[in-house]
């Protein structure tokens, strides 16, 4: 789990020539690629005591608050304190047996986490979201370590390949303003055909099987963070397309 990144001190700045921004998009990503692909460790955990501080610099970036972002931080901030309040690493224990309950079982109240569950079951052949997904692993250059044996439309991959791609925009901003929006562009189809196809069933899945537990409210949060990141991303682009240099007006979401 990488160190807490070095977050923007300016209001709004959310732009391609912002690096910092992407950097703080690149940690959250990761945070939530760990938190569903493997159990909590020391390092996720204490990555999520920096949730908060993580959500409310993103919304500095974006020019305002999000209330539900930051009810949904404010949740999850209060669970990992009462987690953690018994001292010592049980709620490592109590984190690793909801992780298994949730998602590594094969009864009716398991979690599914791949994105083929939630979309249409009867893609075959080359429309399947596994092998779509697969193809957008392969052009970002990744290959999935041999010891995750899930579909490669899991939601710990997908959530990686967009961590990745937030860590290339942080390049690209520093170098080349071209390649910048072509990887917003990269990152702004992939959200749109394959995370907010599925997340919005996953969050309500998870809510429905655990509504009190760590797993439904990091579900909750990552479903809004995706739809601020697609709002986002396509408020850049408009820009972009527009000729607007200027400085970015405030976030509007639905």
């Amino acid at each position: 789990m990488p160190a807490k990144p070095d977050l923007p001190d300016r209001l709004g700045e959310c732009s391609l020539d912002s690096p910092g921004f992407h950097s703080l998009r690149e940690a959250v990503y990761t945070l939530l690629a760990h938190c569903f692909g493997l159990e909590i460790d020391r390092n996720a955990w204490a990555a999520l005591g920096q949730l908060k501080d993580m959500t409310e610099a993103y919304l500095d970036c974006l020019g305002g608050p999000d209330h539900q972002l930051q009810q949904e931080a404010a949740d999850l901030g209060q669970l990992i304190g009462e987690l953690a309040a018994g001292g010592g690493e049980k709620h490592l224990l109590d984190l690793a047996r909801e992780y298994a309950s949730s998602f590594l079982g094969v009864g009716p109240n398991t979690i599914p986490l791949c994105e083929s569950h939630y979309t249409d079951s009867n893609h075959a052949g080359q429309d399947s979201p596994a092998l779509r997904v697969r193809r957008q692993y392969q052009r970002a250059g990744l290959t999935r370590s041999e010891s995750f044996n899930e579909l490669e439309d899991h939601l710990s991959m997908e959530l990686s390949l967009m961590a990745h791609l937030s860590a290339r925009s942080k390049q690209a901003a520093e170098n080349s303003p071209h390649e910048a929006r072509e990887l917003l562009e990269w990152q702004s189809d992939f959200i749109q055909g394959h995370l907010l196809n599925w997340i919005p069933a996953f969050r309500s899945k998870a809510a429905q099987m655990s509504p009190a537990g760590f797993y439904a409210k990091i579900a909750s949060f990552t479903d809004r963070f995706l739809e601020l990141e697609d709002a986002w991303i396509v408020q850049e682009l408009q820009s972009i397309l527009h000729g607007n240099t200027e400085a970015p007006q405030k976030l509007t979401i639905d």
